[in-house]
């Protein structure tokens, strides 16, 4: 039995709530991280153009990540705690409703070109002039794409995009380069989607 987790009895109502905000979080995220899909040059053009809507659309997907895990620990009776990292809230869930999900979104995973999944890395620059110069895009090493090691890098996701304007240090006009795991992010996203449908049936009518 996991030690951290606080039985409280299943919730169906209140999860379906929070998977109905959810939803709405992610129908907003969708047109835009469609358009990153359609190509990577494409996406790189659009993302230029568009930043803050990339921006909206990313902090929105974060908020659907939040709240599809908040309606699964509902649906299987475990606190929720006042938390937006998505790391702390998946960290927490039994083991076996942990599993299962982590299956789903392997094979979600296994099912997928792996030459259509990929990673936007960017960076903000501040509108005024700064002392920092435009950083250099590292080469990207490769990362542990698993579930724990997704979520504890993408935990802040709706903070970080929320507020651009933090990952620039003062007097500084660039942020550092920062990821956006936008496959495997959308992938998690929709393996809980399916979790929580197959656990409460009546979310799929």
């Amino acid at each position: 039995m996991n030690p951290f987790v606080s039985k409280l009895g299943p919730s169906p109502g209140k999860s379906a709530l929070a998977f109905a905000v959810g939803t709405r979080f992610y129908g907003v995220a969708l047109p835009t991280l469609d358009r990153l899909a359609a190509g990577l040059q494409e996406g790189a053009e659009n993302a230029a153009e568009a930043g803050a809507a990339l921006g909206v659309a990313v902090t929105n997907l974060g908020f659907a990540l939040e709240m599809y895990l908040k309606s699964l620990r509902l649906l299987v009776g475990v606190d929720v705690p006042e938390n937006h990292d998505l790391w702390v809230l998946y960290k927490t869930l039994p083991l076996e409703v942990k599993a299962s999900l982590e299956k789903r979104y392997t094979e979600l995973v296994a099912q997928r070109d792996p030459t259509t999944l990929f990673t936007l890395s960017f960076v903000v620059e501040a509108a005024e002039e700064g002392r920092s110069q435009q950083p250099e895009f590292p080469k990207n090493e490769p990362v542990k794409k698993d579930v724990p090691n997704l979520l504890r890098r993408a935990g802040r996701l709706a903070v970080t995009w929320r507020y651009p304007h933090d990952s620039v240090p003062l007097g500084d006009r660039y942020s550092p380069v920062q990821n956006f795991e936008h496959s495997h992010l959308r992938l998690f996203c929709d393996a809980l989607v399916e979790e929580i449908r197959a656990r409460h049936p009546r979310l799929s009518e």
